[in-house]
């Protein structure tokens, strides 16, 4: 550990020789989002086989893509989920069976925009015989596929062979959330063995959330390690720094829920930012059996790069981390990077070896070397021999390590165990020392001789008496604490493990423990969703109180069903979740924060989780509908509603704009029963009805609600397209019983033009056909006023034409001047002069 990462401890203030425990004073400890695990999910999506179909499936001729090797009539396997609950990983299953072989299957997901993605292949993923899956087989599988968040999801399954699974579903892995994945808290597995050469450090399986009760078992291990083996994990590339944790929690559930493995399979995995996370449990310094590379697991450290690298090569960051965590283990285990190995195939339905069958390998291989796969991909597989250039290059002057292991290195409470086994190669019978240290400094040295049968039998020469165990006491707080296994012989090179722990008061081991592990944003509210239950009172059912932008929303009780917390935690039980829908105050960002309430013991309630989530302004503007869009003559008429939550029993403004103009405002305040039912409490005083005259031709008519509250948007509640003729803007009028006295024809009536509705309009005057000249109708007609109030009395006309005796016809018509197609006739009479 660099002496950057140590904090400085005032003293050691006391040392209890008994059972080597001692006491540190507290140090500082800057707070941050502890790691946790985090509760992850799957949705199976029930494929069933090629001769039976599940209900939503079908089998279809031929593949969307084109496979090699697979006819264009091949039967295939499909089924679409267009709207699923969300997740990030996809894979697929089957029931086992060895004759099911080069099996491919295609994938592509929707997003959350709505588009669908690329399609992408998967190929079986084969891991061997897993002794601690149920039933003592595994599900068949392919390999996972990260995809990011998605909402829906298309596959294809095609056998090459022509096999046909049965049982097959899609695994839909939501991979949780926690605070914790963007944390940069530096790795936890610090500077172990720095014996041969340092450690490069390595983010624990706490760091990135494993939950320890997905485990299936107690894990595996081989009496030495012989090999590495490199693979990929097959994920999409171009991924966050921050969705890693995530990712490592897809894939692990994935391993072992989905496909019925005692752990997730690989025992390191890097990203491609040069960092090393831990994978199956059991220590990184251990010779743990993996579940990586079916019939060749044993003796094997297998390490993968997380991606897809036979579309793009993996970084130099992280084929640098690869190399330094295998020049590490090969230096524990004194193998050469450059050398061969003879191992035993297992067998299994992909391994290129049937079992027994004895295969000389390079020490550093490829999965698709014992596989029919081809893992790592064409760009990993292509860097295999800068890899094992790179070990050897970091192992060159490394010393002889020590033996051993720290198998465990833990905080219950206050209380730091610490239990492992050591041997000094060059003095195999003598005890050698762990010496333990607390944030940089020295606390005890634990003497490695107690009793180890299993050690003695892996080291005959040793003997047994080479094991440690202690426990020391601790301040509250996160610590430093390491172990360094110190070798008798001045020819051997000590090891150190070092991990952070963070301990706490033992009232805390009275108190609720739990999580908030999800609050999502529903129209106008957030529902959070988690679980508690108190340590001291496991049985009971606990409140939570929720907090809302930091003001007290409401105590809630946790008896919801969780057969996953029973699960992994058989003694309080199965009815301690919780989920709640509360109100938002607003459109914006918000902190939701969840205590759980200490029953029994304990002196505080617990902090379960907070979340930030964020309103979006739309949901608090108005809503509505405009309906119908009607028109007459020249006037259109719309109908419709709206109302604003926030103001639920105030009538509404509505605007209208026609052709993007603004044009009119009315309220909505008719009754509308139907609206009062469709949304409880807003009364029924929601109902618009608006008439405009609108120009000749085609239009646009749009209503807006007006909002009265938070909300930032005035929405636009619908749109409809009106026609009006241009005759419907024609000028209009009437022409009164015609008076003849003597040789004078008076003609008598009224004019109005919908143009210009109060100015007096020009009317033409004929006789016998001819022209005979024109007045304007401004004269007082009261009579029209009242049929056309906004038109006002000034439209009368009276024209006076002198005729010669006899019989005559005379006629007039109104002048249009604006909107319109004709000057109308106002009518014709026959009079005797």
């Amino acid at each position: 550990m660099s002496a950057g990462t140590r904090r400085a401890v005032a003293g050691i203030t006391a040392f209890l020789a008994l059972t080597s425990t001692f006491v540190v004073l507290p140090v500082y400890a800057a707070p941050g989002p502890e790691p946790e695990p985090v509760a992850t999910s799957t949705e199976e999506v029930p494929l069933g086989s090629l001769s039976d179909p599940a209900p939503d499936a079908d089998v279809a001729v031929g593949t969307t893509e084109p496979v090699t090797g697979v006819a264009e009539t091949a039967p295939v396997l499909t089924v679409t989920d267009p709207d699923t609950s969300g997740f990030s990983l996809v894979g697929v299953t089957w029931t086992y069976d060895p004759a099911v072989t080069d099996t491919l299957v295609q994938v592509r997901v929707r997003h959350p925009d709505g588009a669908w993605g690329e399609w992408s292949s998967l190929s079986v993923e084969e891991a061997g015989q897993d002794t601690a899956a149920p039933g003592g087989h595994p599900r068949g599988g392919t390999e996972p596929l990260w995809t990011g968040p998605s909402t829906g999801v298309e596959a294809e399954l095609v056998t090459r062979s022509g096999a046909r699974p049965a049982d097959v579903q899609l695994d839909l892995v939501d991979p949780g959330e926690s605070p914790a994945d963007a944390a940069t808290d530096p790795a936890e597995i610090l500077d172990t063995a720095d014996a041969a050469g340092t450690m490069p450090p390595v983010r624990s399986r706490a760091q990135w959330g494993a939950d320890e009760s997905l485990r299936r078992g107690q894990p595996a291990f081989a009496s030495t390690l012989k090999a590495a083996t490199i693979h990929h994990t097959a994920d999409a590339n171009g991924y966050a720094a921050d969705d890693v944790p995530a990712m490592m929690r897809s894939i692990y559930r994935y391993h072992t829920v989905s496909r019925g493995w005692a752990d997730i399979g690989y025992n390191v995995v890097a990203d491609s930012y040069g960092r090393l996370w831990e994978g199956r449990y059991g220590g990184l310094a251990s010779t743990v059996i993996g579940a990586h590379a079916g019939g060749f697991n044993t003796y094997t450290f297998g390490v993968s790069m997380l991606g897809n690298y036979d579309v793009t090569a993996p970084s130099f960051a992280m084929i640098s981390a690869v190399a330094d965590v295998i020049a590490w283990k090969f230096a524990l285990y004194r193998i050469d990077p450059k050398g061969t190995v003879a191992l035993t195939s297992g067998g299994g339905t992909t391994v290129r070896w049937p079992a027994g069958t004895v295969v000389t390998l390079p020490t550093i291989f490829a999965h698709r070397d014992t596989g029919v796969t081809t893992c790592p991909g064409e760009y990993g597989y292509a860097r295999m021999g800068d890899i094992r250039t790179l070990v050897q290059s970091r192992m060159a002057g490394y010393g002889t390590p020590t033996l051993g292991s720290v198998e465990d290195l833990s905080v219950t409470a206050q209380t730091v165990t610490v239990r492992g086994w050591t041997i000094d190669p060059f003095a195999p019978t003598s005890a050698a020392t762990a010496a333990v240290s607390v944030d940089g400094v020295p606390a005890v040295d634990l003497i490695a001789d107690l009793p180890r049968a299993d050690v003695g039998r892996l080291y005959g020469d040793a003997g047994p008496l080479h094991g440690f165990s202690g426990t020391l006491t601790v301040p509250e707080g996160r610590h430093d604490v390491c172990v360094r296994l110190q070798p008798v012989s001045a020819r051997t090179l000590p090891s150190t493990t070092c991990k952070s722990l963070s301990a706490v008061h033992p009232d805390r081991l009275l108190e609720p423990i739990g999580r908030l592990e999800t609050a999502t944003v529903a129209d106008r509210r957030v529902v959070v969703r988690g679980w508690t239950f108190d340590q001291d009172a496991p049985t009971a059912v606990l409140d939570v109180h929720v907090l809302v932008n930091g003001v007290w929303s409401g105590s809630f009780p946790t008896d919801r069903a969780r057969t996953d917390v029973a699960a992994a935690y058989p003694a309080a039980g199965g009815r301690h979740g919780y989920e709640v829908a509360l109100a938002l105050p607003g459109p914006g960002t918000f902190p939701v924060c969840v205590f759980g309430i200490n029953q029994a013991g304990g002196s505080r309630n617990t902090l379960l989780g907070c979340r930030t989530v964020t309103s979006p302004a739309a949901v608090w503007s108005p809503v509505g509908s405009l309906e119908s869009a009607t028109v007459r003559g020249r006037t259109a008429t719309l109908s419709g509603w709206a109302l604003d939550g926030d103001t639920p029993t105030t009538p509404l403004s509505v605007h209208v704009y026609v052709d993007g103009r603004f044009t009119a405002t009315v309220t909505a305040d008719r009754t509308r029963a139907d609206v009062a039912a469709l949304h409880p409490g807003t009364g029924s005083t929601h109902g618009f009805t608006a008439a405009l005259d609108v120009a000749a031709g085609s239009h646009q008519v749009c209503a807006y609600a007006i909002n009265a509250g938070p909300g930032t948007v005035n929405p636009r509640i619908g749109c409809a397209t009106v026609v009006v003729t241009a005759a419907s803007w024609n000028p209009f009028g009437a022409m009164d019983p015609v008076v003849v006295s003597g040789s004078t024809v008076v003609l008598r009536g009224w004019g109005v033009d919908p143009d210009s509705w109060t100015a007096p309009v020009r009317v033409r005057l004929y006789a016998d056909g001819r022209y005979a000249g024109s007045v304007v109708a401004s004269g007082t007609r009261s009579d029209v006023a009242a049929l056309y109030p906004k038109a006002g009395t000034a439209h009368g006309f009276s024209g006076y034409l002198r005729l010669a005796p006899g019989p005559h016809t005379v006629c007039s018509d109104v002048i249009n001047y604006a909107q319109g197609d004709a000057n109308p006739s106002l009518g014709c009479r026959t009079v005797t002069v």
